[in-house]
Protein backbone atom coordinates (compact mmCIF):
# COMPACT_ATOMS: atom_id res chain seq x y z
CA UNK A 1 0.00 0.00 0.00
CA UNK A 2 1.37 3.65 -0.75
CA UNK A 3 -0.32 7.24 -0.34
CA UNK A 4 -0.27 10.08 -2.47
CA UNK A 5 -1.22 13.45 -1.04
CA UNK A 6 -1.56 16.93 -2.77
CA UNK A 7 -3.34 19.98 -1.38
CA UNK A 8 -6.77 18.91 -0.39
CA UNK A 9 -6.36 15.59 -2.29
CA UNK A 10 -5.55 12.09 -1.23
CA UNK A 11 -4.83 9.02 -3.05
CA UNK A 12 -4.17 5.61 -1.94
CA UNK A 13 -2.77 2.69 -3.91
CA UNK A 14 -3.63 -0.88 -3.32
CA UNK A 15 -1.66 -3.96 -4.57
CA UNK A 16 -3.62 -7.10 -4.49
CA UNK A 17 -2.16 -10.64 -4.00
CA UNK A 18 -1.66 -12.84 -6.98
CA UNK A 19 -4.92 -14.39 -8.24
CA UNK A 20 -4.49 -18.11 -7.00
CA UNK A 21 -4.51 -16.10 -3.86
CA UNK A 22 -7.52 -14.81 -3.53
CA UNK A 23 -11.37 -15.71 -4.58
CA UNK A 24 -12.45 -12.09 -5.82
CA UNK A 25 -11.37 -9.76 -8.64
CA UNK A 26 -9.89 -6.66 -8.52
CA UNK A 27 -13.31 -5.20 -9.63
CA UNK A 28 -14.98 -6.75 -7.09
CA UNK A 29 -12.63 -5.38 -3.82
CA UNK A 30 -13.07 -2.08 -5.49
CA UNK A 31 -17.06 -2.56 -5.01
CA UNK A 32 -16.61 -3.52 -1.50
CA UNK A 33 -14.37 -0.71 -0.63
CA UNK A 34 -17.06 1.40 -2.37
CA UNK A 35 -19.43 0.15 0.02
CA UNK A 36 -17.67 0.50 3.08
CA UNK A 37 -16.65 4.61 2.08
CA UNK A 38 -20.15 5.21 1.31
CA UNK A 39 -21.37 6.35 4.93
CA UNK A 40 -17.96 8.85 5.74
CA UNK A 41 -18.95 12.25 5.55
CA UNK A 42 -17.19 14.86 4.42
CA UNK A 43 -15.11 13.00 2.07
CA UNK A 44 -15.70 11.95 -1.82
CA UNK A 45 -14.09 9.01 -2.73
CA UNK A 46 -13.42 7.50 -5.88
CA UNK A 47 -12.60 4.38 -6.21
CA UNK A 48 -11.43 2.69 -9.19
CA UNK A 49 -9.56 -1.18 -10.29
CA UNK A 50 -7.30 -1.89 -12.90
CA UNK A 51 -6.81 -5.24 -14.78
CA UNK A 52 -4.57 -6.81 -17.52
CA UNK A 53 -7.21 -5.81 -20.21
CA UNK A 54 -6.81 -2.46 -19.35
CA UNK A 55 -3.46 -1.91 -18.45
CA UNK A 56 -2.84 -3.10 -21.99
CA UNK A 57 -5.12 -1.37 -23.87
CA UNK A 58 -3.54 1.60 -21.59
CA UNK A 59 -6.66 3.55 -21.35
CA UNK A 60 -6.50 6.29 -18.74
CA UNK A 61 -10.10 7.30 -18.71
CA UNK A 62 -12.95 5.28 -17.87
CA UNK A 63 -14.57 2.13 -19.22
CA UNK A 64 -16.80 4.38 -20.56
CA UNK A 65 -16.13 8.14 -21.38
CA UNK A 66 -18.55 10.97 -23.23
CA UNK A 67 -17.23 13.83 -24.71
CA UNK A 68 -20.31 16.56 -25.01
CA UNK A 69 -18.82 19.31 -27.25
CA UNK A 70 -20.30 23.07 -27.37
CA UNK A 71 -19.72 26.44 -26.49
CA UNK A 72 -21.56 27.79 -23.77
CA UNK A 73 -20.57 26.19 -19.88
CA UNK A 74 -24.06 25.97 -18.75
CA UNK A 75 -25.42 24.57 -21.67
CA UNK A 76 -22.91 21.68 -21.37
CA UNK A 77 -23.27 21.31 -17.55
CA UNK A 78 -26.85 20.64 -18.19
CA UNK A 79 -26.31 17.85 -20.40
CA UNK A 80 -23.28 16.18 -18.60
CA UNK A 81 -26.06 16.35 -15.95
CA UNK A 82 -28.90 14.61 -17.98
CA UNK A 83 -25.93 11.78 -19.05
CA UNK A 84 -25.17 11.17 -15.48
CA UNK A 85 -28.80 10.59 -14.89
CA UNK A 86 -28.66 8.08 -18.11
CA UNK A 87 -25.59 6.26 -16.70
CA UNK A 88 -26.91 5.82 -13.12
CA UNK A 89 -30.16 4.10 -14.60
CA UNK A 90 -28.04 1.72 -16.15
CA UNK A 91 -27.08 -1.66 -14.18
CA UNK A 92 -23.36 -1.98 -13.96
CA UNK A 93 -21.83 1.74 -13.71
CA UNK A 94 -20.13 2.79 -11.56
CA UNK A 95 -18.04 6.17 -10.84
CA UNK A 96 -20.06 8.17 -12.72
CA UNK A 97 -17.88 11.32 -13.08
CA UNK A 98 -17.92 14.77 -15.29
CA UNK A 99 -14.55 16.96 -15.64
CA UNK A 100 -17.09 19.70 -14.37
CA UNK A 101 -16.82 18.08 -10.96
CA UNK A 102 -13.57 19.14 -10.11
CA UNK A 103 -14.03 22.91 -10.28
CA UNK A 104 -11.71 25.23 -7.81
CA UNK A 105 -13.01 27.91 -5.93
CA UNK A 106 -12.97 31.33 -7.70
CA UNK A 107 -13.69 35.02 -7.16
CA UNK A 108 -15.81 36.31 -10.32
CA UNK A 109 -15.12 39.74 -11.42
CA UNK A 110 -17.97 41.43 -13.73
CA UNK A 111 -18.05 45.15 -14.46
CA UNK A 112 -21.15 46.94 -13.86
CA UNK A 113 -23.25 48.16 -16.70
CA UNK A 114 -21.80 51.79 -17.83
CA UNK A 115 -19.25 51.39 -16.15
CA UNK A 116 -16.89 50.85 -19.30
CA UNK A 117 -18.66 53.87 -20.94
CA UNK A 118 -18.60 56.11 -17.97
CA UNK A 119 -14.73 55.14 -17.12
CA UNK A 120 -13.28 54.36 -19.93
CA UNK A 121 -12.17 51.04 -18.66
CA UNK A 122 -12.33 47.87 -20.61
CA UNK A 123 -12.81 44.20 -19.39
CA UNK A 124 -8.83 43.59 -20.71
CA UNK A 125 -7.57 46.41 -18.46
CA UNK A 126 -9.78 45.37 -15.52
CA UNK A 127 -8.54 41.78 -15.77
CA UNK A 128 -4.58 42.85 -16.21
CA UNK A 129 -5.28 45.10 -13.38
CA UNK A 130 -6.85 42.46 -11.18
CA UNK A 131 -3.71 40.15 -12.07
CA UNK A 132 -1.24 42.72 -11.32
CA UNK A 133 -3.18 43.14 -8.04
CA UNK A 134 -2.43 38.84 -7.21
CA UNK A 135 0.54 38.33 -9.13
CA UNK A 136 2.84 41.20 -9.56
CA UNK A 137 4.42 42.66 -12.46
CA UNK A 138 7.37 42.45 -13.91
CA UNK A 139 8.69 45.97 -14.02
CA UNK A 140 12.61 45.32 -15.35
CA UNK A 141 15.78 42.60 -14.86
CA UNK A 142 18.88 42.65 -13.51
CA UNK A 143 22.12 41.47 -15.01
CA UNK A 144 25.30 41.10 -13.05
CA UNK A 145 28.09 41.49 -14.76
CA UNK A 146 28.81 38.15 -16.57
CA UNK A 147 25.98 36.62 -14.51
CA UNK A 148 22.45 35.37 -15.52
CA UNK A 149 19.38 37.72 -15.95
CA UNK A 150 16.93 38.29 -13.31
CA UNK A 151 13.07 39.72 -13.28
CA UNK A 152 12.51 42.39 -11.00
CA UNK A 153 8.94 41.50 -10.27
CA UNK A 154 7.08 44.32 -8.14
CA UNK A 155 4.00 43.26 -5.75
CA UNK A 156 0.86 44.19 -3.64
CA UNK A 157 2.43 43.39 -0.05
CA UNK A 158 0.57 39.98 1.27
CA UNK A 159 -1.37 41.91 3.96
CA UNK A 160 -3.12 44.02 1.60
CA UNK A 161 -4.56 41.45 -0.47
CA UNK A 162 -5.29 38.46 1.91
CA UNK A 163 -9.02 38.86 1.82
CA UNK A 164 -11.82 40.00 -0.44
CA UNK A 165 -11.94 43.67 0.68
CA UNK A 166 -8.30 44.28 0.00
CA UNK A 167 -9.60 43.13 -3.26
CA UNK A 168 -12.86 45.51 -3.50
CA UNK A 169 -11.01 48.74 -2.10
CA UNK A 170 -8.03 48.15 -5.37
CA UNK A 171 -7.68 52.04 -6.64
CA UNK A 172 -8.10 52.05 -10.40
CA UNK A 173 -7.19 55.41 -12.13
CA UNK A 174 -10.01 56.37 -15.17
CA UNK A 175 -8.69 58.14 -18.16
CA UNK A 176 -10.16 61.20 -16.87
CA UNK A 177 -7.20 60.87 -14.05
CA UNK A 178 -9.63 60.01 -11.37
CA UNK A 179 -9.51 57.27 -8.83
CA UNK A 180 -11.85 55.22 -7.82
CA UNK A 181 -12.20 51.53 -6.25
CA UNK A 182 -13.20 48.20 -7.65
CA UNK A 183 -16.44 47.84 -5.79
CA UNK A 184 -17.76 51.29 -7.94
CA UNK A 185 -17.00 49.46 -11.49
CA UNK A 186 -17.57 46.00 -10.78
CA UNK A 187 -19.20 43.19 -8.95
CA UNK A 188 -17.77 40.64 -7.31
CA UNK A 189 -18.79 37.06 -6.25
CA UNK A 190 -17.17 34.26 -4.88
CA UNK A 191 -18.13 30.73 -7.54
CA UNK A 192 -16.55 27.88 -8.86
CA UNK A 193 -15.18 27.56 -12.32
CA UNK A 194 -13.21 24.50 -14.23
CA UNK A 195 -9.85 23.53 -13.51
CA UNK A 196 -8.59 22.91 -17.24
CA UNK A 197 -10.47 24.15 -20.34
CA UNK A 198 -10.45 21.56 -22.76
CA UNK A 199 -11.22 22.03 -26.75
CA UNK A 200 -11.47 20.48 -29.70
CA UNK A 201 -11.31 22.08 -32.94
CA UNK A 202 -11.43 25.40 -30.75
CA UNK A 203 -14.89 24.01 -29.49
CA UNK A 204 -15.24 23.89 -25.71
CA UNK A 205 -15.68 20.12 -24.54
CA UNK A 206 -16.51 18.52 -21.26
CA UNK A 207 -16.27 14.37 -20.75
CA UNK A 208 -19.04 12.09 -18.45
CA UNK A 209 -17.54 8.61 -17.57
CA UNK A 210 -18.01 5.93 -15.89
CA UNK A 211 -16.43 2.76 -14.96
CA UNK A 212 -18.16 -0.94 -14.81
CA UNK A 213 -18.50 -4.05 -12.90
CA UNK A 214 -20.02 -7.33 -14.44
CA UNK A 215 -20.66 -5.80 -17.41
CA UNK A 216 -19.48 -6.11 -20.74
CA UNK A 217 -18.44 -2.51 -22.45
CA UNK A 218 -20.37 -3.18 -25.66
CA UNK A 219 -24.38 -3.91 -23.94
CA UNK A 220 -23.32 -1.27 -21.93
CA UNK A 221 -22.51 1.54 -24.73
CA UNK A 222 -25.55 -0.49 -26.82
CA UNK A 223 -28.26 0.49 -23.71
CA UNK A 224 -26.65 3.55 -23.34
CA UNK A 225 -26.94 4.92 -27.11
CA UNK A 226 -30.63 3.65 -26.77
CA UNK A 227 -31.42 5.95 -24.47
CA UNK A 228 -30.31 9.26 -25.22
CA UNK A 229 -31.40 8.12 -28.80
CA UNK A 230 -34.39 10.49 -28.11
CA UNK A 231 -32.39 13.15 -26.80
CA UNK A 232 -32.80 16.55 -28.23
CA UNK A 233 -29.28 18.88 -28.34
CA UNK A 234 -29.35 22.62 -29.00
CA UNK A 235 -27.88 23.70 -32.36
CA UNK A 236 -24.37 23.34 -32.25
CA UNK A 237 -23.73 20.92 -29.37
CA UNK A 238 -23.30 17.14 -30.03
CA UNK A 239 -22.65 13.65 -27.71
CA UNK A 240 -19.64 11.06 -28.73
CA UNK A 241 -18.77 8.18 -27.08
CA UNK A 242 -15.01 7.22 -26.33
CA UNK A 243 -12.57 5.91 -24.02
CA UNK A 244 -11.80 2.53 -24.12
CA UNK A 245 -14.88 1.35 -25.64
CA UNK A 246 -13.38 4.46 -28.63
CA UNK A 247 -10.20 2.45 -28.40
CA UNK A 248 -11.96 -1.03 -28.64
CA UNK A 249 -13.81 0.07 -31.83
CA UNK A 250 -10.42 1.06 -33.16
CA UNK A 251 -8.52 -2.08 -32.78
CA UNK A 252 -11.54 -3.80 -33.76
CA UNK A 253 -11.73 -1.97 -37.03
CA UNK A 254 -7.85 -2.65 -37.60
CA UNK A 255 -8.38 -6.12 -36.83
CA UNK A 256 -10.76 -6.65 -38.58
CA UNK A 257 -8.82 -5.40 -41.80
CA UNK A 258 -5.92 -8.12 -40.34
CA UNK A 259 -8.86 -10.82 -40.95
CA UNK A 260 -9.64 -10.00 -44.56
CA UNK A 261 -6.49 -9.52 -45.22
CA UNK A 262 -5.17 -12.40 -44.09
CA UNK A 263 -7.82 -14.41 -46.05
CA UNK A 264 -7.25 -13.10 -49.07
CA UNK A 265 -3.12 -14.11 -48.36
CA UNK A 266 -4.39 -17.65 -47.60
CA UNK A 267 -6.12 -17.62 -51.07
CA UNK A 268 -3.48 -16.58 -52.87
CA UNK A 269 -0.94 -18.72 -51.52
CA UNK A 270 -3.13 -21.84 -52.45
CA UNK A 271 -4.25 -20.81 -55.80
CA UNK A 272 -0.25 -20.76 -56.45
CA UNK A 273 -0.29 -23.91 -55.26
CA UNK A 274 -2.58 -25.81 -56.45
CA UNK A 275 -2.94 -23.57 -60.02
CA UNK A 276 -6.03 -23.39 -59.58
CA UNK A 277 -8.89 -20.46 -58.56
CA UNK A 278 -11.90 -22.80 -57.47
CA UNK A 279 -9.93 -25.81 -55.29
CA UNK A 280 -8.56 -23.13 -52.86
CA UNK A 281 -12.42 -21.53 -52.87
CA UNK A 282 -13.21 -24.58 -51.45
CA UNK A 283 -10.60 -25.23 -48.76
CA UNK A 284 -11.67 -21.91 -47.75
CA UNK A 285 -15.18 -23.17 -46.43
CA UNK A 286 -12.95 -24.45 -43.18
CA UNK A 287 -13.06 -21.21 -42.30
CA UNK A 288 -16.86 -20.53 -41.68
CA UNK A 289 -16.76 -24.05 -39.39
CA UNK A 290 -14.26 -22.62 -37.59
CA UNK A 291 -16.65 -19.26 -35.82
CA UNK A 292 -19.26 -21.83 -34.58
CA UNK A 293 -16.57 -23.43 -32.17
CA UNK A 294 -15.36 -19.42 -31.77
CA UNK A 295 -18.64 -17.99 -30.65
CA UNK A 296 -19.68 -21.26 -28.72
CA UNK A 297 -16.62 -21.83 -26.85
CA UNK A 298 -16.68 -17.69 -25.72
CA UNK A 299 -20.15 -17.88 -24.19
CA UNK A 300 -19.52 -21.55 -22.55
CA UNK A 301 -16.44 -20.34 -20.93
CA UNK A 302 -18.03 -16.67 -20.37
CA UNK A 303 -15.19 -15.20 -22.20
CA UNK A 304 -15.71 -12.06 -24.81
CA UNK A 305 -14.81 -10.95 -27.87
CA UNK A 306 -11.83 -8.82 -27.38
CA UNK A 307 -8.80 -8.04 -28.60
CA UNK A 308 -6.70 -10.72 -27.39
CA UNK A 309 -9.36 -13.11 -28.92
CA UNK A 310 -9.31 -11.15 -32.01
CA UNK A 311 -5.66 -11.85 -32.24
CA UNK A 312 -6.71 -15.84 -31.84
CA UNK A 313 -9.02 -15.68 -35.00
CA UNK A 314 -6.48 -14.19 -37.20
CA UNK A 315 -3.99 -17.11 -35.64
CA UNK A 316 -7.14 -19.33 -36.43
CA UNK A 317 -7.38 -17.96 -39.93
CA UNK A 318 -4.14 -19.90 -40.89
CA UNK A 319 -4.38 -23.03 -39.18
CA UNK A 320 -7.94 -24.21 -40.12
CA UNK A 321 -7.66 -24.73 -43.42
CA UNK A 322 -4.33 -27.22 -43.36
CA UNK A 323 -7.08 -29.78 -42.52
CA UNK A 324 -9.15 -28.80 -45.94
CA UNK A 325 -5.48 -28.43 -47.85
CA UNK A 326 -4.21 -32.34 -46.44
CA UNK A 327 -7.44 -33.62 -47.58
CA UNK A 328 -8.29 -31.68 -50.88
CA UNK A 329 -4.28 -32.38 -52.15
CA UNK A 330 -4.93 -36.27 -51.70
CA UNK A 331 -7.85 -36.31 -53.66
CA UNK A 332 -6.56 -34.60 -56.64
CA UNK A 333 -3.76 -37.16 -56.15
CA UNK A 334 -5.90 -40.18 -56.39
CA UNK A 335 -7.58 -38.51 -59.47
CA UNK A 336 -4.51 -37.45 -61.03
CA UNK A 337 -2.56 -40.54 -60.57
CA UNK A 338 -4.74 -43.24 -60.23
CA UNK A 339 -7.79 -42.73 -62.14
CA UNK A 340 -10.20 -42.43 -59.75
CA UNK A 341 -13.42 -40.23 -59.90
CA UNK A 342 -14.51 -37.59 -57.98
CA UNK A 343 -16.55 -39.52 -55.53
CA UNK A 344 -13.90 -42.64 -55.36
CA UNK A 345 -11.49 -40.31 -54.86
CA UNK A 346 -13.48 -39.10 -51.66
CA UNK A 347 -14.36 -42.14 -50.27
CA UNK A 348 -10.72 -43.28 -50.38
CA UNK A 349 -9.11 -39.96 -49.06
CA UNK A 350 -11.16 -39.27 -46.39
CA UNK A 351 -10.07 -42.07 -44.09
CA UNK A 352 -6.72 -42.34 -45.17
CA UNK A 353 -6.10 -38.71 -43.79
CA UNK A 354 -8.41 -38.77 -40.72
CA UNK A 355 -4.99 -39.76 -39.39
CA UNK A 356 -2.46 -37.06 -40.33
CA UNK A 357 -5.25 -34.40 -39.41
CA UNK A 358 -6.12 -35.39 -36.26
CA UNK A 359 -2.60 -35.65 -35.84
CA UNK A 360 -1.69 -32.09 -36.74
CA UNK A 361 -4.74 -30.57 -34.79
CA UNK A 362 -4.91 -32.21 -31.95
CA UNK A 363 -1.11 -30.56 -31.14
CA UNK A 364 -2.59 -27.51 -31.40
CA UNK A 365 -5.81 -28.25 -29.52
CA UNK A 366 -3.70 -29.75 -26.55
CA UNK A 367 -1.32 -26.96 -26.43
CA UNK A 368 -4.11 -24.54 -26.08
CA UNK A 369 -5.78 -26.28 -23.22
CA UNK A 370 -3.78 -24.50 -20.12
CA UNK A 371 -3.48 -21.26 -21.02
CA UNK A 372 -7.38 -21.36 -22.39
CA UNK A 373 -8.03 -22.06 -18.44
CA UNK A 374 -5.05 -20.98 -16.83
CA UNK A 375 -5.89 -18.92 -13.55
CA UNK A 376 -2.83 -17.06 -12.85
CA UNK A 377 -2.00 -13.37 -12.89
CA UNK A 378 -1.94 -11.71 -16.42
CA UNK A 379 -4.06 -15.32 -17.54
CA UNK A 380 -6.93 -12.68 -19.12
CA UNK A 381 -4.57 -11.47 -21.49
CA UNK A 382 -4.68 -15.10 -23.00
CA UNK A 383 -7.33 -16.77 -21.90
CA UNK A 384 -9.44 -15.63 -25.03
CA UNK A 385 -6.80 -16.35 -27.12
CA UNK A 386 -6.68 -20.12 -26.32
CA UNK A 387 -10.60 -20.88 -26.45
CA UNK A 388 -10.84 -19.20 -29.61
CA UNK A 389 -7.89 -21.56 -31.15
CA UNK A 390 -8.99 -24.13 -29.05
CA UNK A 391 -12.90 -24.49 -29.80
CA UNK A 392 -12.74 -23.17 -33.37
CA UNK A 393 -9.81 -25.50 -33.98
CA UNK A 394 -12.18 -28.37 -32.47
CA UNK A 395 -15.28 -27.79 -34.71
CA UNK A 396 -13.90 -27.10 -38.21
CA UNK A 397 -11.59 -30.00 -37.41
CA UNK A 398 -14.37 -32.53 -37.74
CA UNK A 399 -16.79 -30.54 -40.03
CA UNK A 400 -14.22 -30.01 -42.72
CA UNK A 401 -14.14 -33.60 -42.67
CA UNK A 402 -17.68 -32.82 -44.34
CA UNK A 403 -18.61 -29.87 -45.35
CA UNK A 404 -15.35 -29.87 -47.29
CA UNK A 405 -16.13 -33.19 -49.43
CA UNK A 406 -19.63 -32.09 -50.03
CA UNK A 407 -18.55 -28.55 -51.74
CA UNK A 408 -15.89 -30.15 -52.94
CA UNK A 409 -18.43 -32.43 -55.18
CA UNK A 410 -20.66 -30.01 -55.98
CA UNK A 411 -18.29 -27.71 -57.48
CA UNK A 412 -16.60 -30.57 -59.61
CA UNK A 413 -19.97 -31.28 -60.68
CA UNK A 414 -20.49 -27.74 -61.91
CA UNK A 415 -16.65 -28.34 -63.29
CA UNK A 416 -17.92 -31.58 -65.37
CA UNK A 417 -21.10 -30.14 -66.72
CA UNK A 418 -18.50 -26.44 -68.10
CA UNK A 419 -16.64 -29.02 -69.75
CA UNK A 420 -19.17 -30.98 -71.52
CA UNK A 421 -20.79 -27.50 -72.63
CA UNK A 422 -17.56 -27.14 -73.94
CA UNK A 423 -17.15 -30.11 -75.52
CA UNK A 424 -20.59 -30.29 -76.98
CA UNK A 425 -19.49 -26.49 -78.61
CA UNK A 426 -15.83 -27.94 -80.30
CA UNK A 427 -18.17 -30.80 -81.49
CA UNK A 428 -20.76 -28.81 -83.14
CA UNK A 429 -17.61 -26.98 -84.75
CA UNK A 430 -15.30 -29.45 -85.49
CA UNK A 431 -18.31 -31.37 -87.39
CA UNK A 432 -18.55 -28.13 -89.55
CA UNK A 433 -14.78 -28.56 -90.62
CA UNK A 434 -14.52 -32.44 -90.86
CA UNK A 435 -18.00 -33.20 -92.42
CA UNK A 436 -18.87 -35.73 -90.10
CA UNK A 437 -22.27 -35.42 -88.20
CA UNK A 438 -22.14 -33.70 -84.62
CA UNK A 439 -22.79 -37.09 -82.56
CA UNK A 440 -19.58 -38.85 -84.40
CA UNK A 441 -17.28 -35.53 -83.44
CA UNK A 442 -18.45 -35.86 -79.99
CA UNK A 443 -17.58 -39.23 -79.47
CA UNK A 444 -13.90 -39.05 -81.21
CA UNK A 445 -13.49 -35.97 -78.52
CA UNK A 446 -14.77 -37.93 -75.60
CA UNK A 447 -12.84 -40.47 -76.51
CA UNK A 448 -9.15 -38.80 -76.99
CA UNK A 449 -9.63 -36.87 -73.12
CA UNK A 450 -10.35 -40.47 -71.57
CA UNK A 451 -7.20 -41.54 -73.80
CA UNK A 452 -5.30 -38.32 -72.29
CA UNK A 453 -6.29 -39.22 -69.08
CA UNK A 454 -5.60 -43.25 -69.43
CA UNK A 455 -1.81 -41.50 -70.96
CA UNK A 456 -1.12 -39.89 -68.17
CA UNK A 457 -1.88 -43.09 -65.65
CA UNK A 458 0.30 -45.03 -67.77
CA UNK A 459 3.07 -42.73 -67.97
CA UNK A 460 3.18 -43.31 -63.93
CA UNK A 461 2.81 -46.87 -63.65
CA UNK A 462 3.63 -48.24 -66.27
CA UNK A 463 2.11 -51.20 -68.16
CA UNK A 464 0.69 -52.13 -64.74
CA UNK A 465 -1.36 -49.12 -64.43
CA UNK A 466 -4.56 -51.06 -65.03
CA UNK A 467 -4.12 -53.39 -61.70
CA UNK A 468 -2.96 -50.64 -59.76
CA UNK A 469 -6.46 -47.99 -60.72
CA UNK A 470 -8.21 -51.05 -60.11
CA UNK A 471 -6.96 -51.83 -56.91
CA UNK A 472 -7.53 -47.96 -55.67
CA UNK A 473 -11.35 -48.41 -57.02
CA UNK A 474 -11.55 -52.03 -55.34
CA UNK A 475 -11.11 -49.49 -51.91
CA UNK A 476 -13.11 -47.08 -52.41
CA UNK A 477 -16.05 -49.88 -53.10
CA UNK A 478 -14.90 -51.52 -49.87
CA UNK A 479 -15.85 -47.94 -48.15
CA UNK A 480 -19.16 -47.87 -49.69
CA UNK A 481 -22.68 -49.25 -48.55
CA UNK A 482 -22.70 -53.48 -49.96
CA UNK A 483 -25.93 -52.88 -50.76
CA UNK A 484 -25.38 -50.03 -53.73
CA UNK A 485 -25.09 -51.39 -56.95
CA UNK A 486 -21.34 -51.73 -57.55
CA UNK A 487 -19.54 -49.51 -60.00
CA UNK A 488 -18.14 -50.65 -63.66
CA UNK A 489 -13.73 -51.10 -63.02
CA UNK A 490 -13.94 -51.37 -66.44
CA UNK A 491 -10.82 -49.50 -67.70
CA UNK A 492 -10.21 -48.53 -71.59
CA UNK A 493 -7.03 -49.37 -73.31
CA UNK A 494 -5.55 -46.62 -75.50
Amino acid sequence: MSTVSSGNLGEIRLDLVDAQKRDLSSKEVAEIIRKLTADIAGVEFKVGATDSMTSMMGSTSGAVSVTIKGDDLEVLEDISEQLKSVMQGIEGSREITSSLDEASPELQVSLKDGAAAQYGITVGQLASLVKNQFDGKVATSFSPSGGNEYDIRLTVPETNRDNLQDLLDLKISTHKGSMVTLSDIATVEQGSGPININRSNQTRMITVSCDLLNRDLNSFVTEFNKKISGMVLPSGYSVEVGGSYEEMMDSFKSLTLAVLLGIVLIYMVMASLFESLVQPFVIMFSIPTAFIGIFGGLLITNNTLNVSSFIGIIMLMGIVVNNGIILVDYVNTLRRENGLNCREALMTAGPVRLRPILMTALTTILAMVPMAFATGEGADLSRSMAVVVLFGLTTSTFLTLVIVPVVYTIFDKIDEKAKKRSLRRKAKKFSAIYDVTYEEMLVRLEAEKEGKRIAAIKAKWGDDYQSRVAEFKQKALDMEDPDKKEWDFAVKND
